[in-house]
């Protein structure tokens, strides 16, 4: 787990796993083995701007993750999957997949669960 001090801003070297569909038209039947994808953080104004969202609240307990052309990205099926990031040479869990509006959309990356916002709440619960 990162520390409650973690920064997300620069993180490139991520990574996203899951047992979902590979299409938004693909029908919701789980894979038989799990996909991973390559992605990075940006920074929510890079991800909430232009109203990319509609009418999905975007809050400070979100990280966005993905790639900007909508290649690689989590799909239905994939929610509570890990967005890990590798940071001095350990992967560590930076965010739960949480939602996304489709699939791998062009500009719109998908939106996950910020680990350091429930960090205390972990730690309570685990420990």
């Amino acid at each position: 787990l990162p520390s409650e001090e973690a920064t997300y801003n620069g993180l490139t070297d991520c990574s996203i796993t899951g047992w979902g569909t590979t299409s938004e038209r693909a029908p919701p039947v789980p894979q038989d083995l799990p996909r991973t994808g390559q992605v990075q953080v940006y920074d929510m104004p890079s991800c909430i701007g232009q109203n990319k969202y509609g009418m999905f609240e975007v809050t400070s307990g979100m990280v966005c993750a993905g790639n900007l052309d909508g290649r690689i990205d989590t799909c239905t099926g994939d929610s509570g999957g890990p967005l890990t990031c590798k940071v001095n040479g350990r992967h560590v869990l930076y965010g739960i997949t949480s939602w996304g509006k489709g699939c791998g959309r062009r500009g719109q990356p998908g939106m996950y669960t910020k680990i350091t916002k429930f960090l205390r709440w972990i730690h309570d619960i685990i420990v």
